[in-house]
């Protein structure tokens, strides 16, 4: 884990600031702005914020074995590999690996939640418990203690059940459905095209993407949120949002150049990729 803090992103942008990023601004290509951006930023920021161990003794997720914990430290050796080469056999190989492994970590999950509902006495209430937290859903509380119906105020569980009972009921009366096909013999032969041409009379106009601008690049990096949540390479929002001043314009030239060229960089293709 990285330690950051006030005194850390201070020297961080301090050495972003002393950076000539000549690499970059001479690249002539996609990969080669984004791999000579990408290796510069990096190395200033493993600089910056060196690295601190710590253990806990609370496992947050048991299925984890020491055999996916290897695995996974392989697959990021292969990620940085993949990040400075072309070659295509390997990024096929780690692909490959990247399925395989991914497929083991489902297994794990599937062994070890089945284990628990095979040994619980209450499976409904272990099921519950393992769907919650798994999409880490926290108990809410829904209670309705009033609620206001046509201008008045309705208390109580009864009164509430009644009311709800008194619309619901009374709703195929007082509400009329208008179809502009209304006859069972033209219904049948009607496509959901022909409702399409009916709702959208006017031809759609075509899609041109505007060229990126750098405060629309500034924009979108300061709508993310300050948190230090952070994915292979360790870049959290809170250090991006940090160096922008120093990176905003590099990232406009990656961003034009893509445009430009229309193809996207293989090292970002793998930055983005779904990792464990």
């Amino acid at each position: 884990m990285h330690h950051i803090n006030e005194c850390t992103l201070s020297e961080f942008q301090f050495k972003l600031s002393y950076e000539s990023w000549d690499s970059v601004f001479n690249g002539e290509d996609v990969d080669t702005i984004f791999n000579e951006f990408i290796n510069t930023y990096l190395r200033v920021f493993h600089h910056s914020f060196p690295c601190k161990r710590f253990s806990s003794n609370q496992n947050t997720k048991p299925w984890i074995s020491r055999g996916i914990i290897v695995s996974s430290q392989h697959k990021r050796d292969l990620y940085m590999l993949c990040r400075v080469t072309k070659d295509t056999k390997l990024m096929n190989y780690y692909k490959k690996y990247m399925k395989i492994l991914s497929d083991v970590v489902k297994m794990a999950k599937f062994k070890y939640y089945n284990q628990l509902l095979w040994n619980s006495n209450n499976k409904s209430k272990i099921a519950w418990n393992i769907i919650n937290s798994i999409t880490n859903k926290k108990i809410v509380n829904h209670d309705i203690s009033s609620i206001e119906i046509n201008g008045k105020i309705c208390t109580g569980y009864q009164n509430l059940a009644s009311d709800f009972n008194k619309y619901f009921t009374s709703l195929p009366d007082t509400t009329s459905v208008s179809n502009p096909v209304n006859t069972s013999s033209s219904q049948a032969n009607v496509s959901p095209l022909d409702y399409l041409k009916l709702s959208f009379t006017k031809p759609f106009s075509k899609i041109q993407l505007p060229p990126v601008t750098r405060n629309e690049i500034i924009a979108i990096v300061k709508s993310l949120k300050s948190t230090n949540s952070h994915g292979y390479d360790g870049i959290s929002p809170k250090v991006l949002k940090t160096s922008l001043p120093f990176i905003y314009l590099h990232l406009y030239i990656y961003m034009q150049f893509i445009f430009t060229e229309g193809y996207i960089s293989i090292s970002f293709k793998v930055l983005t990729s779904n990792s464990t």
